[in-house]
């Protein structure tokens, strides 16, 4: 440009005007240019503004975004991340960049991590996850979607973390929610569906499913997902009522027609009678229609209401058969409704018994009249908890019984006492039966301690009869042979009242055997006429084909002999009429049960009746107890009908007695029948001729020193060689010492450290030969069968003479016997 200009003005370098014009026109263009470029850089400025604006607009959306952003290598390391995702992550973006993604996830989810992501840089393809973020200080636990793509490189890919912490707090609620209904429809009992509107089955519990499953209905039919109505509708097409029942009332809920809907139905099967109960419930609130169908199992119930129905009858059956007697009582009135069997317990009908009060009072009796008044009365003035109360009630006959009266209150809409309803039942039987009971406890215990002291006298009476024996053997002196007659007789007395004081405590328990009842009366008879005054007459009635019992024949005639004592004493002096019979008789199970150990079954009756003045009601409870007598001092011990009773009850049997007054009384013994037949038994060896070998060596045994040095003196005296022990096992030592000498035993059976009974089996054994003699006061039916068992037949019952004792010893050692013969 330049050079054309100097061309243009010529060699002499002056500018033309032409120059100048050009130049002006690129001065104009170029400010032109300039003002543009300008404006250019102007509207750069401002669209860069914009891009900077936007670039803000955009980093602050980035990192303000709700979701996380993370560009992860392939390594998984971060390599961008938005505050966001560092919030997720709960690590500052910058500390968070260049470190591996996996140690944000929980620990158990790494390998699952570390897997999708290998899954996204192999297949190119998004992929998204759930994973729980690891626990940091400051923030809970979180569970996220993260959402991955890859990127154009392939070499890192794109993350979107969004946080479902709530999303899966409500899943988890939903499904709770979800178990707790499963789990609460599972509970029940009943078999239930939930319906739609159309009668689809959307949900079921497991007793539908384990009810339908047993192949009580076709299972696919009634399964969720089928329709239960047409179920209901093929069922009442084949004319099943209950079907067409069931399918109107869930019809008429799912309509609205109702709410609910119940209808009892059988359901019985071959092995087993059922009934069920549908109950149809429409589900409130807004929504679809849902309704509730469930079949509950009332079998129980139905059972329960038919038992009660058969109880009811059955009560008052039992009310008639069993007399009991009911009352109401209308306290504003005072009226009292007796029913038929209140009165039919005092022996009047209906029509003789108003409706007073006064019907119960004016039959009171005296003594308990006071009692029973005070007890209503208490009960209305505090009327809490059951009315009960015992008292006599007369009979129309004139006997009293015993009622038990049991009440209760009923009060009106405002509480107050209004009636009061109860019964009577009569427990004249229950008091006799206490009774009994009482007693028989009150005589064991009598008999316990009189059983201690016959023991004690027996010990002490025996060594007085060994000594009067000898003494009279040793004197010709008339005087001294009548003080020891005297002396005898006294000791032979109270060995008899304690032998009766023995048979009471213990029932004088012996050897038993089967006894003919037809052999002893009539033996019994012989006895019994020698015996009585003439001014009693003796009637005998034994029944033919009397059955045999187990006894002591000797026990059951003093059982006789007491009681017809005891009736001669009651018709003297005037006399009168002895009436013995004999019969079989069946002892019911109600008569058994009023008496202690009795037994129901055949028995033998004995009965012994007179025709004296009879026992008075007040002290005929008395008659059994020892020592009780109406008899002037020295005329009785009253040991008569207790040792009787104790020898009865010992038979397993029981007694009884009736009385009037002035028509005298009659005592039962009941005794029972033994229907074995077998041979008669040996119960001992009869005596032999006496024949001492001065030889023989006799071992005493027994614990007290008095008794056994006694029997020492007599013995000896008879040219017996004695060696004596304080108990069993001192005996076993002077056996082992002295065996090739003893050729006898004596032994008690009650003593210390080892009694009669063991000491005995001990020497069966160590001496199978050996004669043995037993000395006792008493003896148990246990021990008595024992010694049976072991050849045991010689039984010297204390106290004894010394007459009694060699007659003993002598028919165990005869003369003729050599050592070792088995004879015991």
């Amino acid at each position: 440009m330049k050079k054309s200009t100097v061309e243009a003005n010529g060699s002499s370098g002056v500018a033309s005007p032409l120059a100048v014009d050009e130049l002006g026109r690129l001065r104009q263009e170029l400010d032109s240019r300039m003002r543009e470029l300008e404006g250019q850089r102007a509207e750069l400025s401002r669209a860069n503004a914009v891009v900077q604006d936007s670039l803000a607009r955009y980093i602050e959306l980035f990192d303000c975004a709700p979701v996380g952003y993370f560009d992860l290598g392939g390594d998984g390391t971060v390599q961008l991340v938005n505050l966001t995702g560092a919030r997720f992550a709960g690590i500052e973006r910058a500390r968070l960049l260049g470190k591996p993604f996996h140690f944000l996830v929980n620990e158990e989810q790494q390998k699952e991590f570390g897997a999708f992501l290998e899954q996204v840089f192999a297949t190119g393809c998004k992929a998204s996850c759930e994973l729980s973020l690891a626990r940091v200080a400051g923030r809970p636990e979180l569970a996220v979607r993260i959402e991955a793509v890859l990127a154009e490189d392939r070499q890192s890919c794109r993350a979107m973390m969004l946080d479902i912490t709530e999303q899966k707090k409500a899943e988890k609620a939903l499904w709770e929610k979800e178990v707790f209904n499963r789990a609460t429809l599972d509970a029940l009992g009943a078999l239930v569906v939930v319906l739609d509107h159309e009668g689809t089955i959307l949900a079921s519990n497991s007793a539908w499913r384990e009810f339908a499953s047993l192949g009580a209905v076709d299972w696919q039919k009634v399964s969720e997902g089928r329709n239960y109505l047409k179920v209901c509708e093929k069922a009442a097409s084949r004319g099943c009522l209950d079907g067409a029942h069931t399918l109107k009332g869930i019809r008429d809920v799912i309509s609205g027609k109702l709410t609910t809907w119940s209808y009892e139905y059988p359901c019985h099967s071959p092995g087993e009678r059922r009934w069920y109960m549908c109950n149809v419930t429409k589900l409130p609130g807004e929504g679809p229609v849902r309704v509730v169908v469930a079949h509950e199992n009332i079998t129980p119930l139905k059972l329960v209401q038919e038992a009660q129905r058969a109880g009811a009858e059955r009560l008052r059956v039992a009310v008639e058969k069993a007399n009991l007697g009911l009352w109401e009582w209308d306290l504003a009135t005072n009226r009292i409704i007796f029913s038929a069997e209140w009165a039919s317990q005092l022996g009047y009908e209906s029509a003789e018994i108003g409706h007073g009060l006064d019907e119960w009072e004016t039959r009171l009796h005296p003594e308990d009249r006071e009692q029973a008044l005070a007890c209503i009365k208490s009960f209305l003035e505090r009327p809490e908890g059951p009315y009960h109360s015992e008292f006599r009630l007369r009979h129309k006959d004139g006997s009293w019984c015993w009622i038990h009266s049991r009440g209760e209150m009923h009060r009106d809409a405002e509480g107050n006492p209004a009636r009061m309803t109860g019964w009577h039942i009569d427990v004249t039987d229950q008091r006799e039966l206490a009774f009994h009971a009482l007693r028989n406890q009150r005589l064991e215990a009598i008999g316990n301690l009189a059983g201690g002291v016959a023991h004690e006298l027996n010990n002490i009476l025996a060594p007085t009869l060994l000594v009067t024996d000898m003494m009279r053997r040793k004197t010709q002196d008339p005087e001294l042979l009548r003080y020891i007659a005297m002396i005898e007789e006294s000791t032979r007395r109270g060995a008899d009242i304690v032998r009766q004081v023995s048979m009471f405590s213990r029932g004088g328990q012996g050897l038993r055997l089967q006894v003919q009842m037809e052999a002893l009366l009539r033996d019994f008879r012989t006895l019994i006429l020698a015996t009585l005054p003439r001014e009693i007459s003796i009637r005998f009635e034994v029944a033919p084909d009397l059955s045999p019992v187990r006894a002591d024949a000797t026990q059951l005639q003093q059982v006789l002999m007491n009681l017809c004592l005891n009736a001669r004493d009651a018709m003297l002096p005037k006399g009168g009429e002895l009436t013995i019979t004999a019969s079989n008789v069946e002892v019911t199970g109600a008569e058994a049960s009023l008496h202690t150990n009795a037994k129901p079954g055949p028995h033998v009756l004995l009965e012994v009746g007179d025709t004296g003045d009879g026992i008075p009601n007040k002290i005929i409870g008395l008659i059994f107890d020892p020592f009780f007598t109406t008899k002037d001092v020295g005329k009785g011990t009253g040991l008569g009908l207790s040792s009787a009773l104790g020898i009865v009850l010992s038979h397993q049997g029981f007694m009884t007695v009736s009385s009037e007054q002035k028509n005298g009384s009659t005592l039962r013994v009941y005794l029972p029948a033994d229907e074995v037949k077998e041979k008669a038994e040996q119960a001992s060896i009869g005596p032999q001729d006496p024949h001492v070998i001065e030889s023989d060596t006799i071992l005493v045994v027994d614990d007290e020193e008095t008794l056994r040095d006694t029997m020492r003196i007599v013995l000896e005296g008879k040219g017996y060689r004695v060696l004596t022990a304080i108990n069993g096992r001192d005996a076993l030592r002077v056996y082992t010492e002295e065996q090739a000498a003893i050729r006898l035993m004596i032994t008690d059976m009650i003593m210390p450290e080892m009694n009669g009974v063991t000491l005995i089996r001990e020497m069966v054994g160590l001496a199978p030969g050996l004669p043995i003699v037993v000395s006792t006061g008493h003896m148990q039916q246990a021990e008595s069968n024992e010694l049976k068992d072991l050849g045991v037949f010689e039984v010297l019952k204390k106290p004894y003479g010394a007459d009694d004792l060699l007659t003993a010893v002598q028919r165990r050692l005869p003369a003729t016997r050599p050592h070792g013969q088995a004879c015991r």
